[in-house]
């Protein structure tokens, strides 16, 4: 009875830093607008701004309106590992100028935007994956999750094309975000982002699978799969 309160307990810290982690790093983008003006036109900011926060709010609401789990996240893998992943694309948003002398503000600094001539074509591609993450979390509502969990199995609308719609909705946005910002090390976490991901997919997959049998049938039935 006590290990099983202990990794509620565990469970419930881990969720509640991670809430509380999302809604640092939404504060700090909102609070960066000005940043987005500096560096471009004032409409061409005001929309890269909105698309960006829009990825930021859209999680922390969705998070924070979910089911409880019919099947509970458990170990590293599942627990644990997926806000890994989960939260590495916030550093698109950060300078990480490592460069010394070391100083928070390089550090923590926002990231400039290093190609300007791909302003349109990068608010495209988040416009893109945003609108696709968009659909499927409204497709999932309350089923959504970070950690690997199950609630009830979504089959219709978007997910019944796409295995996994948030994710490539990601790898569109996070392509754009990284294009527009683009330096060696943004390359190389983009690269990361999207390996860390698969793994994540994957075994999400293998639970859904361990817990509804129609579901590896489903998998095969869509026309975009991973």
């Amino acid at each position: 009875m006590s290990n099983q309160l202990f990794r509620i307990s565990i469970q419930l810290w881990i969720r509640l830093f991670s809430l509380i982690a999302f809604s640092c790093l939404f504060s700090k983008h909102v609070l960066q607008i000005p940043n987005y003006f500096i560096s471009s036109q004032e409409i061409i900011g005001f929309i890269l701004w909105f698309l960006e926060a829009s990825i930021l709010g859209g999680y922390c609401a969705a998070y924070m309106l979910r089911n409880p789990a019919t099947s509970t996240a458990s170990g590293f893998n599942e627990l644990i590992y997926p806000f890994i992943p989960a939260g590495l694309p916030f550093l698109f948003f950060l300078n990480i100028d490592l460069s010394l002398p070391l100083q928070l503000t390089k550090i923590f600094g926002p990231a400039p935007i290093t190609a300007p001539q791909l302003l349109w074509p990068c608010i495209f591609l988040i416009a893109i994956g945003n609108l696709i993450s968009s659909i499927a979390l409204w497709t999932l509502r309350s089923n959504f999750s970070i950690a690997t969990e199950c609630r009830n199995i979504v089959m219709h609308g978007v997910y019944k094309y796409i295995s996994h719609p948030m994710y490539f909705g990601q790898f569109i946005t996070f392509l754009g975000v990284m294009l527009i910002r683009i330096t060696p090390q943004k390359l190389a976490l983009y690269v990361v982002f999207v390996a860390l991901q698969w793994i994540r997919l994957k075994n999400e997959e293998k639970k859904l699978t361990q817990n509804f049998k129609d579901y590896d049938e489903h998998i095969r039935a869509c026309w975009i799969r991973f």
